[in-house]
């Protein structure tokens, strides 16, 4: 499930930009499969952890069982 919101920033006081209220843009989730993700691997000797980032199959599934959307978004 990712949330995805709208909001102001730490630094935006500093920078002179206006608060603004927090607001969701949208909500949208699927069950994703292990094919849709790419893992980024590492060295064995890395203390790094792996990567995942959802594939284009795994966007369009979760896009297309969007659960909130402001109406209109542009």
């Amino acid at each position: 499930m990712v949330f995805v919101f709208d909001s102001n920033r730490p630094s935006d006081a500093v920078q002179g930009i206006q608060p603004k209220p927090f607001r969701f843009i949208k909500v949208i989730g699927a069950s994703l499969t292990k094919n849709d993700w790419s893992f980024s691997g590492r060295s064995e000797i890395s203390r790094r952890t792996i990567t995942a980032s959802v594939t284009k199959s795994g966007y369009q599934k979760m896009m297309s069982n969007w659960i909130y959307q402001i109406p209109n978004l542009p």
